[in-house]
């Protein structure tokens, strides 16, 4: 019995997590209140040089957020000193959810579909949708660098030439192992 109550609770979760409907809500909302938050790993590599300090304990509004701060968060996250995570009122999404699912109110399935509700938000939707958002707030950050960074470049590749001196470029692409 209980082995049907829990597929029964799977196949229900899965269909409230593939509703369109519910992924943009989700997405919209962490996009207007969601919070970036990253906290510091024990032992991490950044310990001696605290390169990173800033981000130890940081939380930044998702619509706020620099670009420069997602790069330096993700470049921490990668090198295993930071944790990163959004953070969200979890109960607003989950009664959105709750009400577009359950039309009659006075079910006596309500208790059972609430679970359920929470357990597609929680291990379906917000996941996804978070990875979602991280990527999209990712390629815009690399994106506003390049343009930064082009425009950096052009400044000095139009500086008058300097005489009598010798400059030398190395592209880092072509520094890769040649064994």
């Amino acid at each position: 019995m209980e082995e049907a109550i829990s597929g029964a609770r799977d196949i229900i979760a899965e269909q409230v997590s593939d509703e369109p409907r519910y992924r943009k809500y989700t997405k919209d909302m962490i996009y207007k209140t969601g919070m970036v938050s990253s906290h510091v790993k024990k032992n991490n590599p950044d310990e001696e040089d605290g390169i990173y300090e800033m981000y130890y304990d940081y939380q930044e509004k998702v619509q706020y957020i620099a670009s420069h701060r997602i790069l330096a968060i993700n470049r921490a996250e990668k090198e295993k000193v930071l944790t990163v995570s959004i953070d969200i009122d979890t109960d607003r999404f989950i009664q959105y959810i709750y009400n577009g699912v359950m039309h009659r109110r006075e079910s006596s399935l309500g208790p059972f579909i609430e679970e359920t509700v929470k357990d597609a938000f929680k291990r379906l939707i917000f996941p996804s949708v978070e990875r979602e958002v991280r990527h999209e707030l990712t390629e815009k950050a690399q994106e506003q660098a390049l343009k930064v960074f082009s425009i950096n470049l052009e400044s000095l590749l139009l500086q008058a030439p300097m005489k009598d001196k010798f400059v030398l470029g190395v592209d880092p692409l072509l520094e890769q192992d040649v064994n």
